[in-house]
């Protein structure tokens, strides 16, 4: 009788508890910290990547993009991350899940005591989420979110 129970709860762990912690820790997101200006000085090559992109509006103000730091955070779902930023910026980055294949992601920025700035979207793997806008010494603040998946989730009948 106690081998069936044992048996019962392993199968019970696989069944539905693998699949949360499969799903819990598995979204990877680098952070860029880039400085547009108007310095005449062109895209960093980091960031070549992108370079159509900056050339387009709303980003097509500034003829220079700085990458300032990369970094790379392992999210958890619903757990927001405290986030490392330049100039006294604080933030959190948090996976929100998944729909239609698309990473829910949110990105909250804030500055001293003032409101913060809270982006929320879908991201698709592989493809940057970017948002800016804040105030840097020279010009502005792009950050660059750029997620991976690390597992696919699985899903039971």
């Amino acid at each position: 009788m106690t081998k069936l129970i044992r048996i019962i709860a392993c199968l019970t762990l696989l069944l539905w508890g693998f699949p949360l912690a499969v799903n819990a820790s598995d979204t990877t997101c680098d952070l860029l910290t880039i400085e547009a200006t108007a310095n005449a000085q062109g895209i960093d090559p980091a960031l070549s990547d992108w370079a159509s992109i900056f050339r387009a509006a709303p980003f097509s103000q500034f003829d220079t993009f700085r990458l300032v730091e990369q970094r790379q955070y392992a999210l958890a779902l619903g757990a927001p991350t405290a986030l490392v930023l330049p100039q006294g910026i604080r933030g959190t980055l948090e996976f929100q899940g998944m729909r239609a294949g698309q990473l829910n992601i949110a990105l909250v920025l804030q500055r001293d005591e003032r409101m913060p700035v809270i982006l929320a979207g879908r991201a698709t793997p592989g493809v940057p989420f970017m948002a800016g806008g804040l105030k840097s010494e020279q010009g502005r603040w792009v950050f660059v979110v750029l997620c991976r998946r690390t597992a696919m989730p699985v899903h039971h009948p």
